[in-house]
């Protein structure tokens, strides 16, 4: 087998820029059918590193049109990346009266180990924290550290299936709904004392980031978005495994869901996988596919935690909930 030149190579980051580009266009144009192409967008948060290595290589062979292209396309990205970049990374000890912090966080079917994941739960010092990916050893652990954790539980360890809510506030309205593809949700309210919050707690399959449209979760999204109540305010957090451009997100935002991340996240924000983790691979974190989608909340700041061992990050969340 012969392997790829070196100017085969140095192309790359050629065709990652066109592939780009050509995946935005037809996703403005198409929407989800814009997939597979628009997948590359998937890995827009960290592809800075792809047009510095495209203008270097382009200078080097003189080729300027080309050098020129990643110069702009860098330029794209530091506009859209720069208010997330500048806000503080520093995740505040304390929160001001009225505020909530949220957590979702993908515990890894065991990967988080069950201390390990008590101690990152009770640093975060969360009021409400939705799981995915819970199993037994990590649910027993959490229900054995009591009402020090959090008064109000529900714990659903099932493996990849698994669900955890843990809330400092009392929890009502819970159930549990299975999509035909054997997604798992739980919905409920958290009766806090400036007013009802209701949430969704959801994993989404994995073959939804490999077969994009061909799946249903657009239409898994739009009747969640369809059917959510306005007469109260609402967050649908948990892992997508889409990132935050994918055209499968559109139903949310449709409906005046708004990503807290996107509004107020600090930093690249890149929840998966953390190194070494996922299936014991050398991989840095490369996407982000945790997220928290609001609708009537106030947003005050967004940012990722340490995993606790999981190939997930936690994503923290402060908000406020606004006055009748």
């Amino acid at each position: 087998m012969k392997l790829p030149s070196k100017a085969h190579l140095a192309r790359l980051p050629d065709l990652f820029a066109a592939a780009t580009v050509l995946g935005a266009l037809l996703q403005a144009l198409v929407g989800p059918w814009a997939w597979p192409l628009s997948s590359v967008l998937h890995f827009y948060e960290c592809s800075a590193f792809v047009w510095l290595a495209g203008i270097a290589v382009s200078a080097f062979a003189q080729r300027l049109v080309w050098s020129a292209a990643h110069l702009a396309l860098l330029g794209v990205w530091i506009a859209l990346h720069s208010p997330q970049l500048s806000r503080s990374q520093e995740l505040s000890a304390s929160r001001a009266d009225g505020e909530l912090r949220v957590v979702t966080f993908n515990v890894g079917d065991g990967l988080a180990s069950p201390q390990a994941l008590c101690d990152a739960l009770a640093e975060l010092d969360a009021d409400l924290v939705l799981l995915q990916e819970l199993d037994h050893g990590q649910a027993a652990a959490l229900a054995a550290c009591g009402d020090a954790l959090a008064p109000f539980r529900e714990l659903r360890p099932a493996g990849r299936r698994g669900k955890g809510v843990l809330s400092r506030f009392a929890l009502r309205e819970l159930r549990h709904v299975v999509e035909p593809d054997g997604a798992t949700r739980v919905h409920g309210v958290v009766e806090t004392p400036w007013g009802e919050l209701a949430f969704v707690n959801l994993h989404a399959r994995a073959t939804v980031a490999f077969f994009g449209p061909l799946t249903d979760f657009d239409e898994q999204l739009a009747e969640l978005a369809r059917t959510t109540q306005r007469e109260r305010p609402v967050l649908i957090a948990g892992d997508f495994n889409v990132g935050p451009r994918n055209a499968l997100l559109a139903p949310l935002e449709r409906a005046g869901f708004e990503s807290a991340f996107a509004r107020c996240g600090a930093g690249l924000g890149l929840s998966f996988p953390n190194f070494g983790r996922y299936r014991g691979l050398p991989t840095p974190p490369l996407v982000r596919i945790d997220h928290v989608f609001t609708r009537g909340l106030e947003v005050r700041s967004a940012q990722f935690g340490a995993g606790a061992g999981s190939d997930h990050r936690p994503l923290v969340v402060t908000l406020r909930i606004p006055a009748p």
